[in-house]
């Protein structure tokens, strides 16, 4: 089976062509209050700041999470 290339060149980092930038995203309850911060994440430059802040809580944020010893 052959795989036709349709979207990257060769040789070249796919991750080259996308630009990305530095976020704070601030999880926040209904009454304002912060309920988790992160500065410096790290995404394409074109995310939204809602996709930011989903990426940030779904993948970043430990709550809910079973820690093992001190981190």
């Amino acid at each position: 089976m052959k795989v036709t290339r349709r979207f990257t060149c060769a040789g070249k980092d796919p991750y080259e062509t996308i630009e990305f930038e530095e976020r704070l995203s601030e999880i926040r309850n209904p009454d304002g209050t912060l309920v988790f911060s992160m500065d410096g994440v790290k995404v394409p430059k074109s995310w939204s700041q809602v996709a930011v802040d989903v990426l940030v809580q779904k993948y970043f944020r430990k709550a809910g999470v079973p820690q093992v010893g001190e981190r």
